[in-house]
């Protein structure tokens, strides 16, 4: 058993770390570091980010391929929307986005995540990996928004845009002072009027921020059952 943990250890600390991110991929290699602490060290943030970068950096989907049959939505369609009023959300060609589109289990989200975060720690991609952080703190995934917002914290802030900045920013602030607290302040009421004036981006935007979907607002269905 101990030559078995030893061999194990050394797989996983050597190259500092790039040997396990070759064969895991990068998401599952965050996730080890996680569940052990005697894999922190070697799994660190910064030797998963040097590893990322010797890596072939993978080719984004097409927007206009089928969706997979888990898709909970359309990237296609979504994009339409989004992109003339909030394109820093889709920097890009907003393809990888379809990477976050499959129901969390289903037969592909695991390859996808890793193709995501492969993408937003390659050079250059801050502004990727800090509108991919907001979506997935929409969709309610802590552990993947607070990786992605780290991996777009490594360059320069000026390569993200001010939007997502504040957006990063709002998420943070709610994180801290701890969700469903009285001190936890969010635009619950800024976020049901946008859902009624169709202004998505905005929606993502207060949903990446905190803002609770559970909160008492303006019955969408006048009259209805």
């Amino acid at each position: 058993m101990g030559a078995s943990s030893s061999a194990v250890y050394g797989f996983v600390e050597a190259e500092g770390g790039g040997r396990t991110v070759g064969f895991c991929g990068p998401g599952t290699s965050a996730r080890l570091a996680q569940a052990c602490s005697s894999l922190a060290l070697a799994l660190r943030f910064d030797n998963l980010r040097a590893a990322v970068a010797h890596l072939p950096e993978p080719t984004s989907q097409s927007a206009s391929s089928p969706a997979p049959a888990s898709a909970l939505f359309d990237v296609k369609i979504l994009a339409s929307y989004i992109t003339p009023s909030a394109p820093e959300l889709l920097p890009g060609d907003g393809s990888w986005l379809r990477f976050l589109s499959r129901l969390p289990g289903s037969e592909g989200a695991k390859e996808d995540l890793e193709t995501l975060v492969q993408l937003a720690a390659q050079p250059g991609s801050a502004d990727l990996a800090a509108a991919a952080a907001v979506w997935a703190s929409a969709f309610g995934r802590k552990a993947l928004a607070d990786f992605l917002e780290r991996l777009s914290s490594t360059a320069k802030e000026s390569q993200v845009s001010s939007s997502l900045c504040r957006a990063l920013r709002l998420r943070n602030r709610y994180q801290r002072e701890g969700a469903g607290q009285p001190s936890a302040q969010t635009n619950d009421e800024g976020l049901f009027h946008d859902i009624f004036e169709g202004h998505i981006a905005s929606v993502v935007l207060h949903l990446a921020s905190g803002a609770n979907v559970e909160a008492t607002g303006s019955a969408i269905h006048q009259g209805g059952d």
